[in-house]
């Protein structure tokens, strides 16, 4: 393999990386782009293995809160999420102590509660329940998260 074709591929798998740790992050392309002083555009070129430099590396990983050596391929791990809110530690511990039902109703009470407009933050996410939850699923497997449209 030559050397262009290395560092073509090197690059694709690093903007593969960036869409994953922005995504991750919840960010879009035009947010990113902002966080960094470019446009959007600029932005998706980095994404898509163009224009990518050294000197972006760190800034990148400061931004999405990844390891260089993960960005670069060179480890798996290194992805860091964003930290846990006390809510949603709470929901999970209350999610562990529940059997199979109380999650399913646990799960049922949120559907609710996004369905009434004065529970739903402006631009949120919302989860759409793609199939019924059954036994051999984990229970979040059939929600998808998205943004909501105002």
């Amino acid at each position: 393999m030559n050397k262009e074709h290395k560092d073509s591929k090197l690059k694709k798998e690093i903007g593969k990386r960036l869409r994953i740790a922005r995504e991750n992050r919840g960010f879009t392309q035009a947010e990113m782009g902002e966080l960094l002083g470019i446009t959007d555009v600029g932005y998706s070129r980095y994404e898509k293995g163009s224009d990518l430099r050294s000197t972006l590396i760190i800034l990148f990983c400061e931004k999405l809160e990844c390891s260089p050596s993960w960005l670069l391929g060179v480890e798996e791990e290194g992805m860091r999420l964003p930290p846990e809110s006390p809510i949603l530690r709470d929901l999970r511990a209350a999610c562990e102590l529940l059997n199979k039902e109380g999650q399913n109703r646990l799960v049922g009470y949120a559907n609710d509660m996004l369905d009434t407009p004065k529970f739903r933050k402006k631009g949120g996410l919302t989860m759409t329940n793609n199939t019924r939850t059954t036994e051999e699923q984990p229970l979040m497997q059939n929600y998808s998260v998205s943004k909501a449209v105002s």
